[in-house]
């Protein structure tokens, strides 16, 4: 046994001289994607690409691609060294400009209103990217020099939660495992000659935004519970869940807070909105129910589904009086409250909806979530743009669900944008920034 050992660590030395070195970080990133989260979101190495005149371009991994519905970025050019005053617009795909047309971004229309003043707008907003992501990109971001950054950042940290909560799950054992093999010459042989090494690449792939949303959403559904018990645990998963997701935003928007502070610059947090009538992804039974009334209210729902029941049929009063924090279930009340013309109550039963929605399930924020951005403004005394109670006004003045504002669930059209960039402009006034 000794003279085996003995016999690896000399063939192991003799495969270091032959070249056989141990992967280093970035090799092994590369050949493994232990950064797999990073290379999922298009986390690429650099957002923007300079080149020997000083100009600056969005990266063309992330700006690749026929339309904004396929690209991380924007496409655009500019001075790196601003020469006057900068603005920058900071957030996923709804900053990037997901499904609009070119200059149709909150940056391009700001830069149209903002016209004959010395003022450049640049939109680093990137598909799919939370507040992590976003905090990663601050050096790039301070080295463009900005005087004012633009902040709508939330729905993402609520739609991947799921993904980066199993990833590092079911990873790190496997990472560890091949970290410690990589570590070894004769490993790297071995897997070298048995065609099992992939060749390191320096590329990261970069999925669009549509496919990564569908592997998003292409997830387990929440176990229905069946007896009380199941559904007190599910319900504290939940609420963990929650509070991991609120830590996680408040960590990073703190950061990138602190460091404009740091560097005298301006920020404007948006507390983002979603369409009010677009259905919950999951739901999970919050108020607390005996074994029979769980069993009650399964039998309810599925005979209401089946039979297409309408907003008088009384079933539908008696599954919301048993509860009404299952959020499919309210919000298929709402729906048929709307087309019997009670539109008021399918209002709040929209509202409570998307307020119930489970949070390790959701594609949009809470709006218990968005009261909380609020506050995380004002604790830190940055000036907070609240467009919930806006779009809620411009919805009742159309008479519609979603006041023809948004393309999907939290995508704006471009009437929307046009009133977010009246409105930015507004508060940048107010605020004596410009």
């Amino acid at each position: 046994m000794l003279f085996g050992v003995f016999l690896l660590l000399c063939v192991e030395v003799l495969l270091r001289f032959s070249g056989y070195a141990p992967l280093s970080r970035e090799e092994w990133s590369a050949a493994h994607g232990v950064y797999s989260i990073e290379r999922y979101f298009a986390q690429a190495p650099q957002h923007f690409e300079e080149n020997e005149e000083g100009q600056c371009s969005s990266a063309a991994i992330l700006s690749q691609g026929s339309d904004s519905t396929r690209q991380g970025m924007q496409p655009q050019q500019f001075p790196c060294t601003p020469s006057g005053k900068r603005i920058i617009t900071l957030g996923g795909s709804s900053i990037q400009g997901y499904g609009l047309p070119a200059g149709m971004s909150l940056a391009s229309q700001l830069q149209t209103q903002l016209d004959g003043l010395e003022w450049d707008v640049i939109n680093a907003g990137v598909a799919g990217y939370n507040s992590l992501q976003i905090r990663r990109m601050m050096p790039e971001i301070w080295k463009l020099e900005p005087s004012i950054i633009i902040l709508y950042a939330g729905h993402n940290d609520f739609v991947f939660y799921p993904m980066i909560e199993d990833v590092l799950a079911t990873s790190n054992a496997k990472i560890q495992l091949r970290s410690w093999g990589d570590r070894l010459a004769l490993w790297r042989f071995l897997r070298e000659r048995l065609g099992l090494q992939q060749p390191p690449s320096g590329n990261v792939e970069t999925p669009s935004f549509e496919e990564q949303a569908k592997a998003a959403f292409n997830q387990l559904p929440l176990p229905r519970p069946k007896t009380a018990t199941e559904l007190k645990n599910t319900h504290q998963e939940q609420q963990t869940a929650l509070e991991n997701i609120r830590s996680f935003y408040r960590e990073n928007i703190s950061f990138i807070l602190e460091e404009a502070t740091q560097r005298d610059v301006e920020v404007l947090l948006i507390v983002p909105v979603s369409r009010l009538d677009s259905p919950p992804v999951d739901g999970i039974h919050w108020k607390t129910l005996s074994d029979n009334q769980l069993q009650q209210w399964e039998e309810l729902w599925a005979g209401l589904q089946q039979d297409s029941a309408s907003w008088e049929d009384p079933r539908w009063q008696t599954l919301l009086s048993l509860d009404d924090s299952y959020a499919p279930a309210t919000h298929a009340a709402a729906q048929q409250a709307w087309f019997a013309g009670q539109k008021e109550v399918a209002r709040t039963l929209w509202n409570q909806a998307q307020e119930m929605s489970p949070p390790s399930r959701s594609i949009r924020m809470p709006a218990s979530f968005g009261d909380w951005i609020v506050a995380t403004g004002t604790e830190a005394e940055v000036p907070v743009l609240d467009l919930r109670p806006i779009w809620k006004e411009a919805a009742e003045e159309k008479d519609i669900p979603a006041g023809d504002l948004f393309l999907d669930a939290v995508h704006f059209n471009e009437r929307s944008i046009m009133l977010l960039s009246e409105l930015c402009r507004q508060q940048l006034q107010q605020h004596g920034w410009l």
